[in-house]
């Protein structure tokens, strides 16, 4: 079972320590069953009862702390397992290419990792509690077998048969499990588009009704899994439970008529089958359990599966690119592929440089292929054809991490943090004279390491952005349509004073932008269409009459 070998892996004396207290556990527990029989047949002795009294104390004892040692190790091994496996899948998604987790739902797999992690945690008594139960088991039938062979036998044929009907269903409810766990991932699907799409349904009724239609739909189906999956668990522990007093109905009528001499042992043999017995059904209780658990680890290990295949191994050194003169792309093709492997968008060829020190403006209509080359350029895409060279030298596998580290970039879908993570001894007062430059100041502010807030507009939070990639001081800036969501003092402020002062510095900027009114200010202009470069031309000098605002 995948939660055994899970014990196995994470620590193999812990699991070695497990079995022996659950050995002992189950001996002792055994032994215990022995001694209340031995008690009650002796109960006109007093030397023997109280000879079997201290035994019985001496056997609790020894049960109670194997049953603890036994049972906190186990959950120690759990927690650890599953905080290494929270690490592991943050650091394999971390280490990524970007074109595979963007193919990933991030609220699918947040969730999905959440609930699978949940189930299994919650399984690890469970699994303790089914290896003492086993033991147990395994004692109690010796003891059984001492007493009487027959009705040993009985009760082996009986617990052989319900295995083995187990075993016919346990394919089918292990398919059903891992179904189960995928209309379950739909329902976490519809309930972010929900969440993420709420001002577009808010505002339209009919497609709320129908979010809410295909979510409830999605619900049912999940339900009605469940709820077939759960059916034919109860009946099947049904049919255990009848089982189980055929079984006693056998040992305690049945064999008396058939073996002159069993009539002294059924006594005997009635508590041990009855202690069997119980363990038996506690047994099956948790085999619905260990069966999410399993399917839940074949999930995670199937993430895991999806994530190894695009991991990309960053170098122990790098060796960076701290004076380059140009980065050129060289027939450069890219393809997105859909869910079926197919090629959808492509662009190609690109060729392009980029020189040290000059601000470059890409130009271009809706799907021209801007975005892509950003991502191209800064190492966050590989090119299917191609390739990224810095100062004539290809970009390699290796290579790219250095490329990446050149870059502070903006993207039209950008991320805020709410603090400069990796730069831990900024300037507090030069981010606040930062924020005040802005027009920020009314807003947000920073200190004790993070920013206020993040409760912003989009033209506010781009502007934040901002202000952590200039305190990164990168060699390249990277603007995906920054201004698009600007007033005109803002946006004149950072075409007139911004992006000049960033050359100024000798910085390289890349801006993707659509307005022509500024096209002035940059030393070239880069127009895309159809996914190439159509157009490469210097720019006409623009006019800087008046005040554009604060520099940096």
């Amino acid at each position: 079972m995948e939660l055994i070998k899970l014990f196995k892996s994470e620590s193999s004396k812990a699991f070695k320590l497990i079995i022996l207290m659950a050995v002992v556990s189950g001996a002792a527990n055994g032994a215990l069953v022995g001694l209340i029989n031995a008690g009650a047949m002796a109960v006109h002795s007093e030397t023997v009862a109280t000879r079997d009294f201290i035994l019985f104390v001496v056997g609790l004892v020894l049960y109670l702390y194997s049953k603890d040692i036994s049972e906190n190790r186990g959950k120690q091994v759990m927690e650890l397992a599953m905080s290494k496996q929270r690490l592991r899948i943050y650091e394999k998604i971390q280490n990524a290419s970007l074109s595979t987790i963007e193919a990933l739902n991030p609220s699918e797999v947040i969730a999905k990792t959440a609930r699978n992690i949940s189930q299994i945690l919650q399984s690890s008594d469970s699994v303790i509690y089914g290896m003492q139960s086993l033991m147990m088991l395994v004692f109690c039938s010796i003891y059984l077998f001492i007493i009487s062979a027959a009705a040993f036998l009985v009760v082996m044929a009986g617990v052989g048969l319900l295995i083995f009907l187990r075993y016919m269903r346990d394919s089918t409810n292990k398919q059903q499990l891992e179904e189960l766990i995928v209309r379950e991932g739909r329902q976490s699907g519809y309930m972010a588009d929900m969440i993420e799409g709420f001002k577009e349904i808010k505002i339209n009724h009919a497609k709320c009704e129908d979010l809410f239609d295909t979510f409830n739909a999605a619900v049912q189906d999940a339900r009605a899994l469940s709820m077939k999956t759960a059916v034919q668990y109860i009946r099947f522990r049904i049919v255990m439970q009848a089982s189980f007093y055929i079984i006693l109905a056998v040992v305690v009528f049945m064999l008396p008529r058939f073996i002159d001499t069993y009539s002294r042992q059924v006594m005997e043999s009635t508590s041990v089958v009855l202690f069997i017995v119980g363990y038996l059904s506690g047994f099956v209780e948790i085999i619905p359990v260990f069966a999410r658990s399993n399917a839940a680890l074949k999930n995670m290990a199937a993430l895991e599966a999806q994530l190894d295949a695009a991991v990309e191994l960053r170098p122990e050194t790098l060796e960076l690119f701290p004076g380059f003169q140009t980065i050129s792309a060289r027939d450069m093709h890219f393809a997105y592929q859909d869910q079926s492997g197919e090629k959808a968008f492509s662009v190609g060829p690109l060729n392009l440089e980029v020189q040290r020190g000059e601000i470059l403006f890409l130009t271009g209509g809706n799907g021209s292929g801007k975005s892509t080359l950003l991502k191209l350029l800064t190492g966050l895409y590989r090119p299917d054809a191609g390739a990224i060279t810095v100062d004539g030298v290809a970009v390699n596998q290796a290579s790219v991490f250095a490329l990446r580290e050149m870059y502070s970039a903006i993207f039209t879908d950008f991320h805020l943090f709410d603090r400069f993570y990796g730069y831990h001894d900024v300037d507090a007062a030069r981010i606040n004279a930062l924020i005040h430059d802005l027009g920020l100041e009314q807003k947000v502010s920073f200190a004790d390491g993070a920013f206020s807030t993040l409760k912003l507009s989009t033209g506010q939070r781009k502007r934040l952005a901002l202000i952590i990639a200039l305190i990164e001081d990168r060699q390249i800036y990277v603007f995906d349509e920054w201004a698009a969501d600007q007033d005109q003092r803002f946006r004149r402020q950072f075409y007139e004073a911004i992006l000049p002062e960033l050359k100024q510095r000798g910085k390289t900027v890349i801006a993707v932008t659509h307005d022509d009114a500024y096209w002035g200010h940059a030393d070239r202009l880069v127009k895309l269409d159809g996914g190439a470069v159509v157009g490469d031309a210097h720019a006409a000098p623009a006019s800087r009459e008046g005040s554009a605002g604060n520099a940096i």
